[in-house]
């Protein structure tokens, strides 16, 4: 794969995905987004039967769109890769290589900014 932190080429994309830089939030504000986030969620849990309930729907609504959006999911892997190809980041068969490269996300965004 391509080391595209070290091609002038893509410093555009790499600005625009990282803006700010070497930006990180501090040990409080992580904390106090958890602490926030911890009290949205209902003291007693889930209730069973709301699971089952929701379950049961999403199960009757997915009938018929499973196969559809794999063909679709398949149909843009391929595109995706083709893209990859094309533009000399990847060999063709590496794109779902055990470990995915460091430039995964970048490539993605590059291909959606390319349509």
């Amino acid at each position: 794969m391509v080391d595209i932190t070290a091609d002038p080429r893509f410093a555009g994309l790499l600005q625009a995905i990282d803006p700010v830089g070497d930006f990180r939030p501090d040990r409080g504000q992580i904390l106090d987004d958890i602490e926030g986030e911890q009290e949205t969620v209902p003291e007693d849990g889930l209730n069973t039967n709301d699971v089952s309930d929701l379950l049961q729907t999403v199960t009757q609504l997915s009938k018929g769109v499973c196969n559809k959006t794999d063909q679709e999911y398949r149909r843009l892997i391929a595109q995706f890769e083709n893209f990859l190809v094309k533009h000399g980041l990847i060999k063709a068969g590496d794109l779902f290589a055990t470990n995915p490269g460091t430039h995964a996300a970048h490539f993605i965004v590059l291909w959606i900014m390319n349509q």
